[in-house]
């Protein structure tokens, strides 16, 4: 699968659903969600998560990339319902590329 282009300084926004793993909690309902996505530099930032009230449906977001490394960066999620039932889902990256144009172009 080829790794998407993000252009650095746009808004980054992101959802999905989530799918219980084999002995998993069957939905998000009393789950802590947190999100972090890493640049090429290895300089971690949180994002927000927002769950539906669904419980299954989340979005992600972070409204300043503009100080993301060019490069692959990469991110996932973590859910966590006590102290012995935490998942992660797979590791996804983006692919950081300058913008060319810009207000006071």
């Amino acid at each position: 699968m080829a790794i998407p282009d993000f252009k650095r300084g746009s808004t980054l926004a992101a959802s999905g659903t989530y799918t219980p793993g084999t002995g998993a909690p069957a939905d998000l309902e009393g789950a802590i969600v947190t999100s972090k996505i890493m640049d090429h530099n290895r300089v971690h930032t949180t994002l927000t998560v927002a769950v539906a009230p669904n419980n299954l449906d989340y979005t992600l977001t972070l409204l300043d990339t503009t100080k993301f490394a060019l490069g692959i960066a990469s991110l996932d999620l973590r859910f966590v319902w006590s102290s012995t039932q935490i998942q992660y889902t797979t590791t996804r990256q983006l692919n950081v590329v300058e913008q060319i144009t810009t207000e006071d172009a």
